[in-house]
């Protein structure tokens, strides 16, 4: 088995864990300042109804479940959306093919203030549309086949290839006030994007959290497949961000 830390020591000066999905997951939830963490792969962290998820819990521990009580409004479930790895699915939570797909929170994830850190494993199936939103504020959005986009136009991640139908590992931070706080990165099937330079935003309202579609139910349809969502208040040091990294590296096979 791998370390989860190469070095002999983690950054706190214990002794690293080995790579199984017991440790990453015991080593995500411990992230200094996870406010909202969903795992749509396992079945016992959703809710089904038939073929559609109801629910995604929170594994934060905060409470912070995405709910969607309307029928036709539920996403489908992605039944080994991201293959399978010693015999076990890794399934997904599928907004595509038709309009108005989407879970959001009850409560407000998004308090209004400070900094933030995103990050998103999906496999985009559409060109253009929403990855996660707070209700009246974008966060992250696909502006075309190989183009994303963080806080509207504010700062851009292109793949060198089309984004469409490829398991995509995107990380973004949003530092707040000011110019030159907001940065974005985006790996597709191993190979990185290019960023532009770092660009300015507004901080997310008090505002819940949306998953699959942006601020009206008839526009801004992200069509894809999400494997893992994972919402940190605050900026996520170096080795945090390399943590997540190989989380969803280890879990959907993706090594790179």
């Amino acid at each position: 088995m791998t370390r989860i830390f190469t070095s002999d020591q983690d950054a706190t000066g214990d002794l690293p864990a080995f790579e199984t999905l017991a440790s990453y997951r015991s080593a995500i939830g411990a992230l200094t300042g996870l406010r909202a963490w969903y795992s749509p792969w396992s079945p016992d962290d959703r809710i089904d109804v038939s073929t559609k998820i109801s629910q995604l819990d929170d594994l934060s521990g905060n409470g912070f479940h995405l709910v969607q009580a309307t029928d036709a409004n539920r996403p489908l479930i992605g039944e080994n959306a991201f293959g399978a790895i010693n015999g076990t699915d890794r399934d997904g939570m599928d907004t595509s093919g038709a309009s108005a797909l989407y879970l959001e929170t009850v409560g407000n994830v998004f308090d209004g203030t400070g900094d933030w850190t995103y990050a998103v494993l999906c496999k985009p199936e559409s060109t253009a549309g929403c990855v996660i939103s707070s209700t009246g504020t974008q966060i992250i959005n696909q502006n075309s086949a190989t183009n994303l986009r963080m806080n509207g136009t504010q700062l851009s991640v292109t793949s060198p290839t089309s984004i469409q139908n490829k398991i995509c590992k995107i990380l973004a931070t949003h530092s707040f006030p000011g110019a030159g706080n907001v940065s974005l990165w985006m790996e597709v099937n191993g190979v990185t994007g290019t960023a532009t330079p770092a660009g300015s935003g507004s901080v997310p309202g008090t505002n819940h959290l949306r998953v699959g579609i942006h601020t009206t139910p008839s526009t801004g349809l992200f069509d894809a497949i999400y494997g893992d969502i994972i919402i940190i208040k605050g900026i996520a040091d170096a080795d945090d961000l390399q943590l997540i990294r190989d989380y969803f590296s280890f879990l959907y096979d993706l090594r790179s």
